[in-house]
């Protein structure tokens, strides 16, 4: 049995659970067991799951007093994994679980495998920051999910043979129907984000760009799928004069709500931003490639993991960040040509199809615990 320590996991949203969970879902059953933060809506889920999941209260990791806390949640994780004895321990977060999974594999001499989806390390704490460059360096493997993510573990001084590249997991076939229904449509001017309303992700900036389509083309309109702290700014700045009655704030949806609002878009767009500390907490974007598999065109920041979701003016655009006018650019220039828009929407499915593919992945999954379990 292998464990797996992650400080959230769905029906949280986050592109990075979804890829856990896509993973684990393919195993045989009862292959993983996963050690969780605790959440309101869990139990309907977790009792679907082909794998095991044990749900914990979490500690928040706020500053240096996180430290100790997290600290202190690292050694009773340890002590968890001593009696679960699992044959291979796998982290999705660097603190605290890095630190039990370095402890429990040096006390039972097992493999580890930590997991890179964007920026590893934190950057603006020292003491985090060297805690963090030396469990990813002691890791058995890590799996990037990005070039961007392995050129970066390279930099921090992981070795080039343990990292196993790895990237997000799309269901191709099951948006079939999506790309059914988008077939004989007529281009209505929308756009579609998906993404937590949180400041990196920049939807204000996409509010911005919009502002600018619409002296062009009127009729453009905008769709914001999910939620979060920023929502109520988003929406006093989506009632202004150049934006009023082009926005629709659609909240957190369900697969086959988000599939519904997709076969509406016309384009596809994530605006993501640095953090204010400067760290690029944007891996390549399951979103982006979801969107893609519906035949959507995408238009992305050129920032971290976004740029393998994208190959520029084939696929899509890649834009630099905080940048309005150029995202503005970019969607009015798809919205404008229908054909071309079309063109790379189809391309786009078929770079989904053919280096995302749910399958093809899995087997590369399947290989790597096989080559765990061997050593």
């Amino acid at each position: 049995m292998h464990c797996l320590l992650a400080d959230n996991w769905l029906p949280h949203r986050g592109g990075s659970r979804q890829y856990y969970h896509d993973l684990l879902a393919a195993c045989p059953a009862g292959s993983f067991h996963v050690i969780t933060a605790t959440h309101p809506d869990a139990a309907v889920f977790d009792a679907a799951q082909p794998y095991t999941i044990e749900r914990w209260p979490w500690p928040g990791d706020a500053g240096y007093g996180g430290l100790t806390r997290q600290a202190i949640h690292a050694v009773r994780l340890f002590r968890r994994l001593v009696a679960l004895r699992p044959e291979c321990v796998h982290v999705g977060d660097a603190l605290p679980s890095g630190l039990a999974a370095y402890a429990y594999a040096r006390h039972a001499g097992v493999p580890s495998v930590m997991y890179a989806h964007d920026e590893p390390l934190t950057p603006h704490l020292r003491v985090r920051t060297r805690v963090e460059r030396m469990l990813y360096r002691h890791a058995t493997r890590v799996v990037a999910a990005s070039s961007w993510a392995h050129a970066r573990l390279r930099e921090e001084g992981v070795a080039e043979e343990c990292i196993v590249g790895l990237p997000p997991v799309v269901d191709v076939p099951a948006f079939e129907a999506v790309r059914a229904a988008r077939a004989g449509r007529q281009g209505a001017a929308t756009v579609i984000t998906i993404c937590r309303l949180v400041p990196h992700k920049g939807v204000d900036v996409l509010l911005d760009a919009m502002a600018a389509v619409r002296r062009e083309i009127p009729a453009a309109r905008v769709l914001i799928v999910g939620d979060g702290p920023e929502r109520g700014a988003l929406e006093r700045r989506a009632a202004c004069d150049d934006l009023d009655g082009a926005v629709q704030f659609c909240g957190p949806v369900n697969n086959a709500e988000r599939a519904m609002l997709l076969a509406q878009a016309d384009v596809f767009v994530l605006a993501s931003r640095p953090r204010p500390d400067g760290t690029i907490r944007e891996g390549v974007g399951i979103a982006v490639l979801e969107a893609a598999a519906c035949g959507v065109p995408v238009v992305v920041s050129r920032l971290g993991g976004l740029c393998d979701s994208v190959i520029e003016g084939v696929t899509g655009v890649a834009v630099p960040p905080d940048g309005p006018a150029a995202l503005a650019d970019a969607i009015r220039q798809l919205l404008s040509n229908p054909e071309q828009a079309q063109r790379m929407g189809a391309a786009a499915c078929a770079h989904v199809s053919e280096h995302f593919a749910l399958q093809a992945q899995v087997k590369r999954f399947a290989a790597l615990l096989t080559e765990l379990c061997a050593s």
